[in-house]
């Protein structure tokens, strides 16, 4: 990468998946049990982000950003699902 800014970008996004990929690894180790998809998501997550940097930075942040934005909706699905459960139980 030979912009300083993207690397520094590329610096940080690391540094904050390499905390959830420890956070996650802790779960595991504390008996959390992964998906069985693991492998497989892992792999797929590899192969696109591999792909999209083959097109350039600008593509790379465009799939990134797609991404995230999935992310934050299952998230935000998951939450509204389990505040709609604890409601019911009261």
């Amino acid at each position: 990468i030979r912009h300083k800014e993207q690397r520094a970008l590329l610096e940080h996004m690391k540094k904050e998946e390499n905390v959830h990929l420890q956070y996650f690894s802790e779960l595991i180790k504390k008996g959390q049990s992964p998906t069985a998809l693991l492998p497989l998501w892992a792999l797929c997550g590899y192969c696109l982000g591999a792909l999209s940097s083959a097109f350039g930075f600008k593509a790379t942040m465009l799939v990134t950003e797609n991404i995230e934005k999935v992310i934050e909706e299952h998230y935000q699905e998951q939450i509204d699902y389990l505040e709609k459960s604890k409601a019911n139980k009261h």
